[in-house]
């Protein structure tokens, strides 16, 4: 059984000359981010990602694949022989799916912080927004922090949120943010260290402290279904 978020399971993946240098190889590629968020706090992604683009993301050819294969593929492989060892089960990516990619965030100094301008809250659902058509025996979410703003970055998450607040939760309504703001927990990231999980608790990329403009916040992201037996890894 997968740990749910509130075990922080993290894996030791790289060290700290590792991940600048995994780092600085995101930044290079900065003329194929693609830009997900307007605003003050940007957000792109080096990748296509289902919860994202759904089954845009998949199929034979996608060139955002390419990239990644050709820049990341010693990374993506010591990611898998990591996830291999503490799984017990083989792990693959594949071309025709989209390759485990990248949260790219810049600071900005006068962005707002607290729980209401954090991410969504939510449970990972990529595997449904993919529609995959094959069986589906067991889910994972992975986050492998490489570069990470000067005060800290992490995720919140709720062990639970009760039946009669789940519909305010995507608004935000006062009361959700009350609610959510009493009983959340927090997973603070540590650069090379890998953080796994069901994706089945409730969770947020968090904005708990001030950033600024120069600060970058870089993770690898990726997700895993359990098919055949085997662990098949994707963004």
């Amino acid at each position: 059984m997968i740990d749910s978020l509130k075990d922080n399971k993290t894996l030791s993946v790289l060290d700290e000359a590792e991940c600048q240098k995994w780092s600085q190889q995101v930044m290079d590629l900065k003329h194929v981010w693609i830009h997900r968020q307007k605003g003050l706090h940007g957000f792109w992604t080096l990748g296509r990602a289902s919860y994202l683009d759904g089954t845009s993301a998949h199929g034979d050819g996608i060139s955002e694949n390419e990239v990644i294969a050709q820049n990341f593929g010693p990374l993506l492989s010591q990611v898998t022989e990591v996830l291999e060892k503490e799984l017990g089960r083989s792990a693959y990516t594949c071309r025709d799916f989209a390759l485990p990619g990248f949260h790219i965030y810049q600071g900005n100094e006068v962005f707002p912080t607290g729980l209401a301008y954090g991410g969504s809250v939510h449970l990972d659902k990529p595997h449904i927004q993919a529609e995959f058509k094959f069986e589906i025996e067991d889910v994972i979410s992975f986050t492998l922090p490489l570069r990470l703003p000067e005060k800290g970055a992490g995720l919140n998450y709720w062990d639970a949120i009760p039946d009669f607040l789940v519909d305010e939760v995507p608004s935000m309504t006062p009361l959700a943010q009350k609610w959510l703001g009493d009983h959340a927990h927090h997973h603070w990231y540590k650069i090379g260290e890998m953080l796994l999980h069901d994706g089945n608790t409730y969770h947020q990329i968090s904005n708990l402290v001030p950033t600024t403009e120069s600060d970058w916040r870089i993770t690898l992201q990726g997700h895993g279904v359990l098919t055949e037996g085997r662990w098949l890894l994707f963004f």
